[in-house]
């Protein structure tokens, strides 16, 4: 008799199940549940399809029919699954358009019902002009609304990575856009110098940004939104998408007995098997174990969920192949700005109370001389006691994406930071730079590691400077005629008996001019300066120096 196996779900874990099932057990009878009328939608591409960014005939979804006979199975749409009695192995599914109810034998259950927007206390549906973007009628009703909206003045509220996907495509279709974030930062995944980088960029793109907000109320004129108080503002506006977050669907794993873990999700193993052997989870609504420090987390990842649904698929008869841990990676990107990261964050491993070493390393995404050369910043997180690479964060216009994901394989593969120096990368002048930022990282990481410089970070620097108790001195290596961040000036103008400015062509003559008595901070635009001169003072017995971790480009994100 061959073998029943149910799939529960159509998004991306579901199908990238049925497709691996397919292929390994061949005489299978597979039936999907799917409580939507279509398969396989392509969630992460629907505010692109709102912005115009997309052709208009491109299909969000996959055809079902297409997809039953292609991989030679059975499709249920419009029918959800209500509850899986384990110790009979029957299902029981419903049409939720006539409410009929049957029960299906199964063999193997694999739970892939993804996750669910959060819907925020003040949110009324009843009102015209507030939506949550997830499924396609959303889409197909916000697009709409838009096309008939001619005050074209939006409230996201959430500044995550769907919130910046939706700010984006409604700032396409010519909407002026107010972004609202409960947290003190946008992207608050990253570091917050990273989120100040980004959140830059928005400004520049004329996006009225409030961060730290507690509460928020929709006023209307009972039948259509009107303006948006936020905490005691009011902002005019004909359109609001809540975009403040996930949660994983685990409905029918909690009915039918199902283990969920202590963040929501539902609880598996190495394998992805539930507490029920027969039943196993995968994608959206399952915890996943965090690489670096083991913990369980959510994660909201398509390509996570289609790695995750080949997995569970292989594991039916015999677990044999182990899903591996997260980096819990991310990339972001706004018109030509692209945001990423690997691994974990400097403020986890702070809440952790691990101790590590970061640094800032500043390069270029193709050799110098290429015209279409952008700049990339790029911060990288070592375990102080074994020098491990344990995260990394990138911001640029260009290649930014491609470091990230070196990284991240190489922090899979247990990889130190002053490896990278050594890393054989591909080049070409118009791909990278002879020695890639990924190089920089290693070397200063090195240089650090073999005692050749000393860093001290950004708001390390800040503490120090309001220290009265130290003798210090701060040496300013910028070029002439270059000026300082804004905000950097006023910063370092409050401490002016403490700052010696030395361009770095004179740097070799004028050292002098430092109380080798005093600790002296070595200050340029990124640091690279800085390095050689504390160089010259190593040499010449200055022994109490350090660099400025970033420089004072980096310092102006930490003011």
């Amino acid at each position: 008799m061959s073998l029943k196996i149910i799939i529960i779900g159509a998004t991306a874990a579901g199908t990238s199940t049925a497709i691996r099932t397919r292929e390994l057990y061949t005489d299978a009878e597979i039936t999907i549940i799917e409580k939507r009328n279509y398969i396989g939608l392509s969630t992460c591409a629907l505010h692109y399809w709102i912005g115009n960014e997309l052709k208009q005939e491109v299909n969000l979804t996959r055809n079902s029919d297409d997809f039953k006979k292609q991989y030679n199975l059975e499709i249920l749409l419009d029918t959800e699954a209500i509850e899986i009695i384990r110790r009979k192995k029957l299902l029981v599914i419903q049409n939720v358009n006539t409410k009929n109810k049957q029960e299906l034998r199964y063999d193997y259950v694999i739970i892939a019902t993804g996750s669910r927007p959060v819907t925020p206390p003040w949110f009324n549906p009843r009102i015209s002009g507030l939506f949550i973007l997830h499924s396609l009628e959303d889409a197909l009703n916000i697009k709409k609304y838009t096309e008939n909206d001619c005050v074209k003045k939006a409230v996201i509220v959430g500044a995550g990575s769907i919130g910046i996907g939706v700010t984006e495509a409604l700032l396409n279709i010519g909407y002026e856009v107010t972004l609202v974030e409960k947290t003190k930062s946008v992207i608050p995944a990253f570091d917050i110098e990273f989120s100040k980088m980004f959140e830059n960029e928005l400004i520049q793109n004329k996006i009225i940004i409030y961060k730290d907000v507690k509460n928020i109320k929709i006023l209307s004129d009972g039948q259509k939104i009107q303006n948006v108080l936020i905490d005691s503002i009011s902002i005019p506006a004909s359109l609001l998408i809540s975009s403040v977050g996930y949660v994983p669907e685990v409905k029918i794993a909690k009915k039918s007995g199902i283990t969920i873990g202590e963040n929501g999700g539902i609880k598996v193993n190495d394998y992805l098997q539930t507490n029920e052997p027969n039943i196993f989870a995968c994608g959206d609504c399952v915890e996943k174990k965090c690489a670096i420090i083991g913990d369980n987390l959510l994660e909201f990842k398509a390509d996570t969920a289609v790695i995750e649904g080949r997995i569970a698929a292989f594991n039916l008869l015999k677990p044999r192949i182990k899903n591996p841990a997260s980096l819990h990676n991310l990339s972001i990107k706004f018109r030509d700005i692209t945001l990423c990261k690997t691994g974990i964050t400097e403020e986890l491993a702070s809440n952790k109370k691990q101790d590590i070493i970061t640094q800032y390393a500043y390069g270029s995404s193709k050799a110098r001389y290429i015209h279409s050369a952008n700049p990339i910043v790029l911060k990288t997180i070592t375990d102080k006691e074994s020098g491990r690479l344990i995260g990394a964060q990138g911001f640029g216009r260009d290649g930014v994406d491609k470091r990230i994901n070196i990284l991240s394989a190489l922090i899979s593969k247990k990889t130190t930071t002053d490896e990278l120096a050594l890393l054989d990368l591909g080049y070409t002048p118009f791909l990278s730079p002879v020695s890639d930022i990924i190089h920089l990282a290693g070397h200063m990481y090195s240089n650090e590691k073999n005692k050749l410089v000393y860093f001290i970070k950004p708001s390390q620097f800040i503490e120090l400077l309001k220290n009265k108790k130290e003798e210090k001195i701060v040496c300013i290596l910028k070029k002439q005629k270059e000026g300082l961040p804004q905000n950097v000036s006023n910063f370092i103008s409050v401490y002016a008996e403490k700052i010696k400015e030395i361009p770095y062509s004179e740097f070799k003559i004028r050292y002098k001019e430092l109380n080798k008595n005093y600790r002296v901070i070595l200050i340029d635009s990124n640091g690279k300066n800085s390095y050689l001169a504390s160089r010259i003072l190593s040499a010449k017995g200055y022994r109490r120096h350090t660099v400025l971790n970033g420089g004072y480009s980096m310092l102006g994100h930490f003011l």
